[in-house]
């Protein structure tokens, strides 16, 4: 596992949200995909996070999972280790 993979991972299956709140602003950062160990690893190799099912479907369809760091600490070490590795879109008006 490596920070590269891990912001691949967040490009192509993930998503960051902020939020306003009272005390500041509020970072969320949300990797959801059908392998559990894969995020586990992730999980591991940063230390930060953790994993819980995201949607569970009917018999026939995967289990969801997905692994959220919501500590404000951690979520901005982390974006400050995946954010010149990842490309960035911005919203056009």
């Amino acid at each position: 596992m490596n920070w590269d993979y891990i912001a691949g991972l967040l490009d192509g299956e993930g998503s960051i949200k902020i939020a306003q709140r009272q005390d500041g602003f509020h970072l969320d950062i949300t990797i959801a995909i059908t392998d559990k160990w894969t995020l586990e690893c992730c999980c591991g190799f940063t230390k930060m996070g953790n994993i819980h099912v995201a949607k569970k479907e009917a018999l026939h369809r995967k289990t969801l999972f997905a692994w959220s760091i919501t500590n404000r600490f951690d979520a901005m070490e982390f974006a400050k280790k995946v954010v010149h590795r990842t490309i960035i879109i911005k919203e056009v008006a």
